[in-house]
């Protein structure tokens, strides 16, 4: 859902069909590292539930821990930072203009 937002905010700038590979590039670069991190978190997941995680299953503390690490990261992302980010290196890569810093905070 948070991949088709961003996207949707890119496209809705879009006024010639050349822009679409600028929506594209900015997109993967705001997505991608939040993306693998959601891979990386699923994959740990299935570890915790296999007890497979540093034997993770026998610290309580650090079992809620990591639950509430995961439960932050993938609950309290800031959805309009996002497609602000997106925005500012599209806009960047079709007028050669900088706004803002377009920085991508990778958590």
């Amino acid at each position: 859902l948070e991949d088709s937002a961003v996207l949707d905010h890119l496209f809705s700038d879009i006024t010639n069909p050349s822009q679409i590979p600028a929506a594209f590039e900015a997109f993967d670069t705001v997505r991608r590292p939040r993306s693998q991190k959601v891979v990386d978190l699923a994959r740990q997941f299935g570890r915790v539930y296999a007890y497979a995680e540093d034997d993770m299953h026998k610290d309580p503390v650090k079992m809620k821990q990591f639950f509430a690490g995961a439960a932050a990261f993938t609950n309290n992302a800031d959805l309009q930072k996002q497609n602000d980010d997106a925005m500012n290196i599209f806009k960047a890569a079709i007028t050669g203009e900088v706004k803002g810093t377009g920085a991508v905070e990778v958590v």
